[in-house]
């Protein structure tokens, strides 16, 4: 989940819009696009 910053996925089959609404990401094909970034793989 991010939690500050934001990412950007290769590919995206699985998240639907709620679900990135919530600030999930699939970190295994997440790239930074910001300068700071911050998640939890707690949930």
């Amino acid at each position: 989940m991010v939690l500050e910053g934001d990412v950007k996925m290769a590919h995206n089959e699985v998240l639907d819009d709620l679900d990135l609404a919530d600030g999930i990401r699939l970190t295994c094909q997440a790239t930074p696009i910001t300068e700071k970034l911050r998640i939890s793989f707690n949930g």
